[in-house]
């Protein structure tokens, strides 16, 4: 490991750890350079290929105010965490790890209601995000306590939730029905491509039509809005 320190490297800690509009520092192994260390972005080598994903591990600090780290104060003033493979896959399963604790907590129904309702709504824009990165067009199912759908379909704020979903749902499968390329677009692609294109539309629209009949989540969301 000494022999991949830089001396450059004790300059940018200490930017990290005095400057005020230093408030993050990256470190991760580069396949060529070896250690590296910086306070902005990691290099774009991650390109979405397969192999690259799964050697992507970069571990950062976050500083969660603009000022200079005290000792006595730097658990309560910096973060610590990593991101281990695709960062859509790290961050994703992240949240879902940690969203029964978030449930499991003691709050005013008013916050709670309000907490959960943005957190769905976050985990909503994650998911989709998550499926443009894989080529995919799975349907964000929100995992809400459906069990007695008659007392569900008497709250409001739940059931607002789920018809915004359901709206939502409808966009995304009129968005992939009516998917077309442009007309120059078409005309330069390959029979071997053009295949592919129509294989791909196939199978994105098949997986949502098997969550519309199978997925019983759904199907309790389908019951609570009746």
């Amino acid at each position: 490991m000494e022999t991949m320190w830089k001396r450059e490297y004790e300059d940018t800690i200490m930017d990290f750890l005095t400057k005020k509009d230093k408030r993050k520092i990256f470190f991760w192994l580069d396949p060529q350079a070896g250690l590296r260390l910086d306070t902005i972005e990691p290099p774009k080598y991650y390109d979405g290929k397969a192999d690259v994903e799964e050697d992507y591990n970069v571990a950062f600090f976050l500083k969660m105010q603009d000022a200079e780290i005290q000792y006595k104060s730097i658990e309560d003033t910096v973060i610590a965490s990593s991101i281990e493979g695709d960062p859509l896959d790290d961050l994703k399963r992240k949240i879902e790890q940690i969203m029964p604790k978030f449930r499991s907590e003691k709050w005013p129904e008013a916050m709670k209601k309000d907490f959960n309702g943005q957190l769905q709504a976050f985990m909503a824009s994650l998911f989709e995000a998550y499926q443009a990165a894989k080529g995919g067009a799975e349907l964000y199912i929100p995992d809400e306590d459906l069990s007695d759908s008659v007392a569900s379909s008497k709250d409001k704020d739940l059931v607002q939730q789920l018809e915004s979903r359901v709206i939502r749902w409808t966009r995304q499968i009129r968005d992939v029905v009516q998917l077309q390329d442009s007309q120059q677009e078409r005309e330069s692609i390959r029979p071997s491509e053009e295949i592919e294109y129509w294989r791909s539309r196939k199978k994105k629209l098949a997986k949502i039509k098997e969550q519309l009949d199978i997925n019983l989540q759904l199907k309790k969301i389908k019951s609570v809005l009746k």
